[in-house]
């Protein structure tokens, strides 16, 4: 998560996901059909009974790459993508992540506190072009 210079308060929030094979099979993994950011959503609960709303991704590694991006992940591999969100969800909420396969269809995370330390990378510009 990045911290905006004028005020201190987080400006961005990003995520990452992990893909872990474990089949005895090698999977291919590409971006094909997810060059739209909007193919990872994250979902805000600020109480416990709300189910969250959801927020598109400002990029994701997909978008980043134009939808190129593949790679194979043999079996017990892993392997990390992110996305980056505008939207930074307050202290006590609880986020999930919606990401939809590649027949249309989304699948969830279990709903988690999220956690956040400045970021000491390389610059980024602004939140829509992390």
């Amino acid at each position: 998560m990045e911290s905006a210079e004028s005020s201190g308060e987080p400006s961005w929030i990003y995520y990452v996901i992990r893909y872990e094979n474990h089949s005895d099979s090698a999977e291919e993994l590409d971006c094909e059909g997810y060059s739209q950011p909007d193919t990872v959503r994250q979902l805000i609960a600020p109480t416990e009974d709300d189910l969250g709303e959801p927020f598109n991704a400002e990029q994701t590694v997909c978008s980043e790459s134009g939808g190129t991006s593949s790679t194979t992940l043999g079996p017990g591999e892993t392997i990390e993508q992110g996305a980056w969100f505008s939207e930074v969800p307050s202290d006590g909420s609880t986020v999930s992540l919606e990401l939809v396969d590649e027949y249309g269809f989304p699948g969830s995370s279990a709903y988690q506190n999220p956690y956040w330390e400045p970021y000491d990378g390389p610059s980024r510009a602004t939140p829509d072009s992390p």
